[in-house]
């Protein structure tokens, strides 16, 4: 009953399971950056077992077509690798992704590597089962998968701030490879 991380069905569903929380500590984001300190993901046990039996109960019942964590990269990177894997693209609200107040910027939204964090596509004929069994975890329906290859994310305020084709970024992620 696993699912894969690539996008299945254009105009599913797309979802952030779990709280954004503005923590750069470690991150692949700081890294990149060359920023030092930050805070370091933690972990809320009872909150993160809470999320997962409710994502496994969601997966066992077929409500969840495709899942990635937004680990290494958060959620920015977790789509992208979802898009190219699918070869489909995606809308993205990135004001709707759950966050506490002072982590309702671009960078955290995007970027953070807190924990238990997922993105979810879920078949819109299911979106009402799939909420009703997430009730009482951080949930977010952020947008849509898109038929066209192709990456928009809007930002916080929502104004588009990211629109890629996935045909490139694919390119660019494979070429560096190919020298190896």
């Amino acid at each position: 009953r696993a699912v894969s991380m690539d996008l299945k069905r254009p105009d599913s569903l797309l979802y952030v399971v779990g709280e954004t929380f503005e923590e750069f500590g470690g991150s692949h984001y700081y890294d990149v950056l060359k920023a030092g300190g930050g805070a370091v993901p933690q972990v809320d046990f009872k909150r993160s077992l809470r999320l997962m039996e409710k994502l496994v109960a969601a997966t066992a019942k077929g409500l969840v077509l495709s899942a990635h964590d937004c680990s290494e990269g958060g959620l920015a990177v977790a789509l992208a690798e979802m898009c190219l894997a699918g070869g489909r693209g995606a809308n993205i609200f990135a004001a709707d992704a759950p966050a506490r107040a002072k982590a309702r910027r671009d960078d955290v939204v995007l970027f953070s590597e807190s924990n238990t964090r997922f993105v979810v596509e879920v078949a819109r004929d299911r979106q009402k089962p799939f909420e009703r069994l997430m009730k009482g975890v951080a949930l977010g329906l952020v947008g849509c998968v898109s038929e066209a290859p192709e990456i928009k994310i809007y930002c916080v305020k929502g104004t588009l701030v990211l629109q890629a084709d996935c045909g490139r970024l694919k390119e660019s992620w494979q070429r560096p490879l190919r020298t190896v």
